[in-house]
């Protein structure tokens, strides 16, 4: 991984945590660290509602953000364990191929 493509996710990040919060994260962590023993391997996705319990589907209807219909899942899938170029191997595949079986098994595609 160089320095810029660590920026582009810092800012990437950034975007996401001024609409959700940190909220979103801290949940996701919880449930990585209670479901996956604190590590989710490549090739694995986890998914988690974007609202908490403490949140109002009112919050997150901005029409600035997905032509203002609400986001209402977060797929979690590493391409990664640690940062290195993974330019020529399979870990994008397996990180999709994720995604997308998660997301059949919670019928959401």
């Amino acid at each position: 991984m160089n320095h810029s493509h660590s920026f582009l996710l810092s800012l990437k990040l950034q975007v996401y945590i001024r609409h959700f919060g940190w909220q979103m994260q801290h949940r996701l962590q919880a449930v990585l660290k209670e479901d996956y023993n604190g590590e989710l391997p490549v090739g694995q996705a986890a998914i988690i509602k974007t609202l908490s319990a403490n949140d109002s589907n009112k919050k997150f209807e901005d029409p600035k953000f997905n032509e203002g219909k609400l986001i209402k899942y977060l797929i979690s899938a590493p391409t990664m364990r640690v940062p290195l170029n993974v330019t020529d191997t399979v870990n994008a595949y397996l990180a999709f191929r994720a995604v997308i079986i998660a997301g059949k098994y919670y019928s959401l595609c």
